[in-house]
Parts: structure tokens; C-alpha cells; sequence
């Protein structure tokens, strides 16, 4: 891991950045040491935080290479090949939006406005290769398991409904992964 320190004009004192690999992904982690600075410093740190790393996280969804992974990963899907490397892609980028989420770095009303509409149906669509992957190690997609309870519960909390209410149906989750085998 490399640590930069730097000075920061818009924080006015040093802020550490820190750079932390993660298979195909990068993701740059900001920590603002917060000292005895006052809570509008951290409210501007968390405008600033959160407005970057959502749109740096949708400008990586919506990349041509992604929406290929995407297609590659929805056709395996509807074809039952649970197994087929394909499909990864799609679980490692959601594994970064919950580090980011995980680290503060985006609130869990960002990761539901702009990722429950692929995020939830991905994850029950995958169940049977998350599962198949987490047996062989725990440690793989972690963090995107432990957001989904609490997305769809501030989903259900969103909609005034039962968790049960705002999961996806097997018909629901078969027409979301063909409009994303199609794109």
C-alpha cells in the first residue's frame, strides 16, 4: 500500500490518500483526519466524498466494457451456467460499491438511488455462483454480502413495505437479466 499525504486547500490541513488493490479494481479511499475541526468541514468532506465516488462509480457501470460484462454475465445467467467466470465481473464491481459504502465513502441512499435497480436482481439472480464462490473462500464478495441486508431494507423501509414485498420474483429477475443479456 502507498500513502500520500497532502495539504488540502479545500480542508485546509493535510489529508491522507491511500491506494488499495483489489483484483481489476482501484479504488482510491480518502480519510480526512478530522482532529478538532467542526462538523461543517465534515459535512463539505461528505458532500465532496459522496458526489465523486458515486459518479466515478456509475461513469465505471455504464462503461462499454462493463455493459459488455453485463450482457456476458446476464446470457450466463438465463442459461443456468452458474459456473462460468463471465458472471464475475458483475459480483467485483458491486464488491467495490460495498467497500465504498462499507468505508463511508457513499451513504446507503446513494448505492439504493443509484444502483438497487441492477444491484438487487444481480444478487439473487447469483445466488447459486456467490454461493459456490464463497465456500471455496469466504472472503470473496464479503462486503456486497453484508450490504444486502441493509439495502433491501432500506428498500422496504423506502417503499413502506415488507423486505419479502420488495424482493425480486423469479419472472422479474428472468426479464431484468434479458433486457441486460440485450443492451
Amino acid at each position: 500500500m502507498q500513502i500520500t499525504w497532502v495539504w488540502s486547500d479545500v480542508f485546509n490541513k493535510v489529508v491522507q490518500f491511500e491506494e488499495l488493490a483489489s483484483d481489476e479494481h482501484l479504488l482510491m479511499l480518502v480519510k480526512l483526519w478530522m482532529g478538532n475541526y467542526g462538523p461543517e468541514v465534515e459535512s463539505k468532506w461528505e458532500e465532496v466524498t459522496e458526489r465523486g465516488f458515486g459518479d466515478r462509480l456509475m461513469r465505471a457501470w455504464d462503461a462499454d466494457e462493463m455493459i459488455e460484462n453485463r450482457q456476458d454475465a446476464a446470457k450466463a445467467l438465463l442459461s443456468g451456467d452458474t459456473k462460468s467466470d463471465l458472471i464475475d465481473a458483475v459480483p467485483d464491481f458491486f464488491e467495490t460499491v460495498a467497500l465504498a459504502a462499507r468505508n463511508n465513502l457513499i451513504p446507503m441512499k446513494l448505492v439504493w438511488s443509484s444502483f438497487s435497480y441492477w444491484i438487487i436482481p444481480y444478487w439473487f439472480a447469483a445466488q447459486d455462483r456467490i454461493q459456490q464462490m464463497r465456500r471455496d473462500d469466504p472472503a470473496i464478495w464479503e462486503d456486497w454480502a453484508s450490504l444486502m441486508p441493509n439495502l433491501m431494507a432500506y428498500q422496504a423501509g423506502r417503499r413502506k413495505s415488507a423486505v419479502s414485498e420488495v424482493s425480486p420474483t423469479r419472472n422479474e429477475i428472468a426479464r431484468f437479466l434479458k433486457e441486460e443479456a440485450a443492451e
